[in-house]
């Protein structure tokens, strides 16, 4: 090889060539058994999943330097890597889960975190923040449910900032009947809006309309497959995930935990776990408290919500 090879700068070149034919041929066989998979009447979007994995891997073949880093490295990239989102609450690298009982305001809750952002203004203590591209996923509600509160809102916003006010800069996804995450089609819907408006912050919700468990699936693996669908986008694109989900059933005649409902898994995968408990005595007020510890520390969320009539919400820190 060294006799025939004109010059040993060009190692580097040769190897890709051959890497690069070595995909080809991968590709081929791959095809090839899809395409004999399917005229067998095998369900195309589990063929299609498994062409995914194969895809996603063509081309990764390159000559980067080694990435790890020392502490010292790390902690000088860190705002690098994650750039904060909104201060005192998340990162672009964070995962936030908002649980609270039915009829709580967690989607209002959520929509108005995602519409201060996206105007430059803290959801909770309305200080001015960098504005944050944001997109809202809603699984649930009607057009009207979002715009009797939405519209009014922005309206407010773009008041208070006209000179940097974007309506662009928010956008929502509608598909209040659900969606199966887990299977091609609606991922491939999701990354369609997040791969065409790049937010940094997504809020989703609720998580039991994301996606259906199976007749013979344990809610472990049906949620594991639904969390690594969300690490796949948010990792790939980039953003802060905010989630809504519903609590646990209570049990007759004691107190409600408001925990995540269904897998255990929800407990443990985000970085801040939210409950919103009710005032006994203030029905305009919600008390926040933690399902989980804290994964990091700097998360400061307000103790107290409270409705507001101009910014919707407002936050009281005891």
């Amino acid at each position: 090889m060294m006799m025939n090879t004109p010059s040993m700068l060009g190692a580097a070149d040769y190897a890709e060539i051959i890497y690069k034919h070595g995909n080809a041929r991968m590709l081929m066989s791959q095809f090839s058994q899809s395409t004999e998979a399917i005229s067998k009447g095998t369900d195309p979007y589990e063929v299609a999943k498994g062409v995914e994995k194969v895809v996603a891997n063509i081309g990764s073949f390159n000559f980067k330097e080694p990435e790890a880093m020392t502490m010292y490295e790390l902690e000088a990239n860190s705002d690098a890597i994650a750039p904060v989102v909104i201060p005192g609450m998340m990162n672009r690298d964070y995962r936030t889960i908002v649980v609270a009982e039915e009829g709580a305001g967690k989607s209002l809750l959520l929509r108005t975190i995602a519409m201060s952002a996206s105007q430059g203004f803290h959801p909770f203590s309305h200080q001015i923040i960098r504005p944050v591209r944001a997109l809202i996923i809603d699984l649930e509600n009607p057009t009207q449910a979002i715009t009797q509160t939405g519209v009014p809102y922005m309206n407010m916003l773009s008041g208070r900032n006209q000179g940097n006010f974007d309506a662009e800069r928010l956008k929502f996804f509608r598909r209040p009947g659900g969606i199966e995450i887990r299977r091609m089609s609606d991922k491939a819907e999701l990354q369609r809006e997040i791969a065409a408006h790049r937010p940094e912050l997504v809020c989703i919700g609720p998580i039991y309309k994301m996606y259906r468990r199976g007749a013979n699936e344990s809610y472990e693996d049906s949620a594991d497959e639904a969390m690594a669908v969300l690490d796949e986008l948010r990792t790939k694109y980039e953003f802060a995930l905010v989630m809504e989900h519903h609590a646990a059933k209570g049990k007759s005649g004691e107190k409600r935990e408001l925990s995540p409902m269904g897998s255990q898994r929800w407990m443990a995968w985000p970085e801040s776990g939210i409950s919103l408990y009710k005032d006994g005595h203030d029905p305009t007020m919600l008390h926040i408290k933690r399902f989980r510890g804290d994964r990091l520390q700097g998360i400061e969320w307000p103790d107290r919500i409270i409705r507001d009539r101009e910014w919707l919400i407002s936050g009281i820190w005891d």
